[in-house]
């Protein structure tokens, strides 16, 4: 049987608590989204009943409510607003991801709602690097980067407003400023093509690694040995963890930015103003850079220790067994000649 794409955010995932809407209680954000699609109750009731994958294929058999097309991105967002509600865990997971872009790849031709990829053996997605709308994604990033206004916007949370409120709240949504970008343009997904995308693990249970390394300025590149196991980091979609520090930090920091490496925290401590940032999420220590560096040996499950000066050998000492070590050779300098 081929492996699916599987994406953690999926609408598929079953809820701990469901989403009550008129009365009747959907157990997903599939379930609740393809019984809108119709205003009988009875056939809303009927795919209340079914499991998600079920719910999606009776969703293309209903009776299609007048107007859907320009209604469905604010009830897709009205179940996202629900399921990813601050009591829940779902909330947590959701908030996690703040600072990366978020794209339903997928392998079966939804170029509205994601982005099209191929699927590997293990269900991860090689994104083809073609058009999608990835409107999912963008109701998650939205949702994630303003729930308060999101939530009043769909308010209130369990019933269903009239067809010309959830048309009002889709063109305002469109047009807003505050909704993400169009990531329908070719150069976005680009970036993308044929990368392995990892979206299974739930961001909570992602891999910690902390990467650190030489200080040294003079470095002008990373080690080959260390391209080829930061490649093995991205494609097991760990969480990194690097300094503000410059030499080798650096040199991490602008490869993961040319992989489009978005899963990376740069920390610094709160009583400097940070070095380096390329982009990435920020996480201000309260301490000194010894007690940093032991909070973020103590907190990764690994380590990636690229060179050997004072720094690098008392942060392998304290991850020893659980860090791997690679060791930067001096870089070649041009030899002056006189005559």
């Amino acid at each position: 049987m081929q492996a699916k794409i599987k994406n953690w955010f999926s609408n598929f995932e079953l809820l701990a608590e469901p989403i009550t809407a008129d009365g009747i209680k959907y157990w997903s954000v599939e379930n609740f989204f393809q019984a809108q699609k119709t205003t009988n109750p009875e056939e809303q009731k009927y795919i209340a009943s079914l499991n998600p994958a079920q719910a999606k294929l009776a969703g293309k058999k209903i009776s299609l409510r007048c107007g859907w097309e320009n209604i469905k991105i604010a009830v897709m967002l009205k179940g996202l607003v629900i399921k990813f509600h601050p009591s829940g865990t779902w909330y947590k997971e959701l908030m996690l991801t703040y600072g990366e872009s978020l794209v339903e790849w997928n392998s079966w031709g939804d170029l509205f709602w994601g982005a099209p990829a191929v699927v590997t053996k293990d269900g991860k997605a090689i994104p083809t690097g073609d058009t999608g709308e990835n409107y999912l994604g963008k109701l998650l990033m939205f949702v994630r980067n303003h729930y308060k206004m999101a939530e009043t916007l769909v308010s209130p949370i369990n019933e269903l407003v009239s067809p010309e409120f959830l048309t009002n709240l889709q063109k305002w949504l469109l047009s807003s400023h505050h909704f993400p970008a169009n990531y329908k343009a070719k150069n976005y997904l680009d970036k993308y093509k044929n990368r392995v995308i990892n979206n299974q693990t739930l961001p909570s249970q992602r891999i910690q690694i902390y990467i650190f390394g030489d200080r040294d300025t003079s470095i002008t590149k990373l080690p080959t040995d260390a391209i080829a196991r930061l490649n093995t980091i991205i494609n097991l979609g760990a969480e990194i963890h690097i300094s503000d520090a410059r030499g080798i930090d650096r040199l991490v920091q602008e490869y993961l930015k040319q992989q489009c490496y978005e899963r990376v925290t740069v920390w610094h401590i709160n009583t400097a103003k940070i070095q380096n940032n390329l982009g990435f999420r920020t996480k201000s220590f309260k301490g000194s850079y010894i007690d940093m560096d032991k909070e973020l040996c103590d907190m990764c499950h690994y380590g990636l220790a690229i060179g050997g000066n004072f720094y690098v050998k008392r942060n392998i000492k304290q991850m020893m067994g659980r860090v791997r070590i690679i060791q930067v050779e001096p870089e070649p300098t041009e030899m002056k000649t006189t005559t």
